[in-house]
């Protein structure tokens, strides 16, 4: 409950901000301000490395030794901060040798607040010593405190970086109070890793972070590929618009991870068992995410002029195209998460993702330059059809439907 009121907040309370700040700036300066912190993404996801994963479960296993934990909490620290010295560098390699982004340097560094802020939060921590309490809190009240601030000083469409630095301020702010909570702990000494803990420690990390940075890609790739092509109002006017689908993927996202658990189990009873159940569950939220879509399709015109203006309804089509998006997304979601990885197929689930992955890319490289926005919404779709084609022809060759043979009966 506590992670679910986290993802809550990580995507409610940025939405209660974006039709403000896409009407308050325009399409110019969202853009410029939607590609920032896409390209922030991406370094959030190079200074977390994985850790996320491969330092909870090292935090899990050691909670009752302080003296491990404490050299747990080095090594990550240690290698964060490396890493965010790596991300600051790329950022100001990308505001001094693209031209285009000179100007914009100020909102640049206000997003790269976020990335600081990302780094001093121990969410891997908390996770581990299972104190989810904190994570929600402290996260909650940074977001909270950003969205209230934006609101309130916001309001020229020259407030670009203004408006960047306080939407960063909630993650530095939650980050520096959860720092100063682990400072506060007396168990913990923090010091200085040896070269064979650092060694460790990125080595676990490492295949969490090469997923994490392929899923990363995926999500804001569009963003970013028509930051690097296109007018920055064609960015801004599709961010916006493409937000909105996100946010509907949203949710359907509890309905499928709340299944998961279920689905294990059933699977480990039988494999027959574990694929009826899924199907059986699948056709309603199936259906939902198909009626959302049509719903969505059919008053994508006024819903984009209701939240953005009348400024924003050419980009009205990104909501139609994007609503079959939506639905292979939760048939995949299905496909991958509930039949492959619950019964034990993680690694087929992970190689289709892989593929699926890099044709996406392919296609932003191939389409965006030569169909802007269109082209952007084009390649994430069929990037979602060829994972939906590749799981549907992978659960076929593992037998997942199949009938069982019946087991002989020993006398």
């Amino acid at each position: 409950m506590a992670l679910f009121c986290l993802q809550m907040a990580t995507y409610v309370l940025p939405l209660l901000t974006l039709p403000y700040l896409a009407r308050i700036l325009g399409g110019q300066n969202f853009g410029v301000y939607a590609f920032a912190f896409a390209l922030t993404q991406y370094l959030s996801v190079l200074t977390d490395y994985g850790f996320n994963l491969s330092a909870t479960r090292a935090v899990a296993r050691s909670r009752d030794d302080d003296e491990q934990i404490s050299s747990i909490v080095s090594v990550v620290y240690t290698v964060k901060i490396s890493l965010l010295v790596v991300a600051f560098a790329a950022m100001v390699c990308v505001v001094r040798y693209v031209p285009r982004f000179h100007e914009q340097a100020s909102v640049f560094l206000a997003c790269f607040l976020s990335v600081i802020g990302s780094v001093l939060f121990p969410v891997w921590y908390f996770q581990g010593l299972e104190r989810m309490r904190h994570i929600t809190y402290l996260q909650i009240f940074g977001r909270l405190i950003g969205t209230i601030l934006i609101f309130s000083f916001v309001s020229r469409s020259s407030d670009c970086a203004l408006a960047a630095a306080l939407h960063s301020s909630g993650a530095l702010i939650a980050g520096g109070i959860a720092l100063g909570v682990i400072r506060a702990n007396g168990h913990l000494r923090l010091k200085l890793p040896s070269r064979e803990a650092l060694s460790a420690g990125v080595s676990e990390g490492f295949a969490v972070f090469a997923t994490s940075a392929m899923s990363t890609a995926l999500q804001n790739g569009a963003v970013v590929a028509l930051g690097f092509t296109r007018d920055m109002a064609i960015v801004g006017s599709y961010a916006a618009v493409e937000r909105v689908m996100k946010a509907m993927v949203f949710l359907f996202s509890p309905l499928t991870q709340a299944f998961f658990p279920y689905a294990s189990k059933k699977f480990a009873e039988s494999q027959q068992a574990g694929a009826r159940a899924v199907v059986a569950y699948a056709r309603y939220v199936v259906t939902g995410a198909c009626a959302v879509a049509v719903i969505t399709s059919l008053l994508s015109r006024p819903i984009v002029r209701l939240l953005f203006g009348e400024g924003y309804v050419a980009f009205h089509v990104v909501l139609q195209v994007l609503a079959v998006w939506l639905v292979l997304g939760v048939i995949n979601s299905f496909a991958g998460v509930q039949l492959l990885v619950a019964s034990g197929r993680a690694a087929t689930y992970s190689q289709c993702f892989v593929l699926s992955a890099a044709a996406t890319l392919i296609l932003f490289i191939v389409l965006v330059p030569a169909f802007s926005y269109l082209g952007a919404m084009t390649a994430m779709t069929i990037g979602e059809a060829i994972l939906t084609v590749t799981m549907i022809v992978a659960i076929r060759r593992c037998g997942i439907f199949a009938p069982q043979p019946a087991r002989a009966l020993h006398i």
